[in-house]
């Protein structure tokens, strides 16, 4: 566990799979012979002294490369640090939209539901009434058709007199007739027209 410590702090930014190798070299360095039979006594001695030599190590590095670049490992820690935060919190948003979408698809799927019961008692109760059937169509009225006008509001002094069909204005979806005794022609609504000889509406 030493070595592991000591790997880490002569390689902030190595991996775990470099610390590990380092450790493991370190400690074969501190047991020559392999055996691992040397006193804890020993051990420590020799630990202490490649501490005191990799540290060495890293100072005369560090001032042959200037305290720049000291600076620029220490950041490069600090920026990895960072990385690691953001992803971490990238994906606990992930996480949570996951979540929020997982609960909307549900809360969707309970609402279809409540309709599908809804509609069910709703047809065991008898069900809404249906709608009335709307009333018959006035057939359409054929050009040169006899008419009599009716129910005119804002030339009622026409209701009553007759006239002939010229044409269906398909835009208006109003009859043009031909009123009798001079009237001229009228624009007008088939609801106000009834075939001649029939009873008015």
């Amino acid at each position: 566990e030493a070595c592991t410590h000591f790997a880490k702090w002569c390689s902030p930014t190595a991996t775990e799979a470099e610390i590990k190798q380092t450790a493991e070299g370190l400690r074969h360095q501190m047991d020559a012979d392999r055996s691992g039979t040397i006193s804890f006594d020993e051990y420590c001695f020799r630990f202490g002294r490649k501490y005191q030599m990799e540290r060495n190590r890293l100072r005369r590095a560090e001032l042959a490369s200037g305290p720049e670049e000291g600076l620029k490992q220490r950041t490069t820690k600090s920026d990895l640090e960072k990385e690691r935060e953001a992803l971490a919190r990238e994906r606990e948003t992930l996480e949570l939209e996951k979540e929020r979408e997982t609960l909307k698809r549900e809360r969707e799927a309970l609402e279809r539901e409540r309709q599908a019961f809804r509609a069910q008692a709703d047809v065991q109760a008898g069900g809404p009434p249906r709608p009335s059937a709307p009333p018959p169509e006035q057939p359409p009225l054929a050009v040169g058709a006899r008419v009599k006008l009716q129910g005119l509001q804002g030339a009622a002094e026409l209701n009553g007199r007759t006239g002939t069909i010229l044409r269906f204005d398909t835009a208006a979806g109003r009859y043009v007739v031909e009123v009798d005794g001079g009237a001229g022609q009228k624009s007008l609504k088939g609801d106000n027209l009834v075939p001649q000889g029939t009873a008015g509406r």
